[in-house]
């Protein structure tokens, strides 16, 4: 059994911020923290944008290795100047260069809370997670959509029941 196959949820994506990656800007590197997420990500959560496009999970599947970003609204002001003609350029991020598709509704923060606010988001690749063909390895938290009609105790039920099953083929 898997979240998919539990009936509880409708769609499933997953997300991490513990990576940090370097920006190389004109003249200096920065290193940033980009929320990493997977290809569903934007359908899943519906994050809302102020303008271009989210990346789709077509396009930002890990095995495609993919190199477009999707950056915050405070980035895209204070460190791309508000320039409304920065769709479709790239930003280097260790060294490989990522196109900007879009950039995020102002004052959204992360979905984790915290106060945590990513300066980009950028599709789950072996160029950010390296380790994310290891098996077993933890590489990003989960995120669910209720399906119509389930209940928060129901999600949290078929949640805790892969869990377990998980733990007991882990160890």
């Amino acid at each position: 059994l898997d979240l998919n196959e539990s009936g509880a949820l409708a769609a499933i994506a997953g997300f991490s911020i513990e990576k940090q990656v370097n920006w190389y800007n004109v003249d200096h590197a920065v290193a940033i923290t980009p929320m990493v997420v997977t290809a569903n990500f934007f359908d899943v959560t519906g994050v809302p944008l102020a303008f271009g496009r989210a990346f789709s999970a077509g396009e930002a599947r890990a095995e495609r290795d993919p190199r477009f970003l999707v950056v915050s609204h405070a980035f895209w002001e204070h460190e791309l100047g508000a320039d409304s003609a920065v769709l479709g350029h790239s930003l280097m991020l260790n060294g490989e260069a990522y196109t900007i598709l879009g950039v995020l509704a102002p004052r959204l923060r992360s979905i984790v809370g915290f106060g945590i606010a990513p300066s980009a988001y950028v599709p789950l690749s072996r160029a950010v997670v390296p380790e994310m063909t290891v098996p077993n390895a933890q590489v990003a938290a989960l995120i669910g959509r209720l399906r119509p009609g389930q209940t928060i105790s129901q999600g949290r039920a078929a949640v805790d029941v892969v869990d377990r099953r998980l733990g007991r083929l882990q160890g």
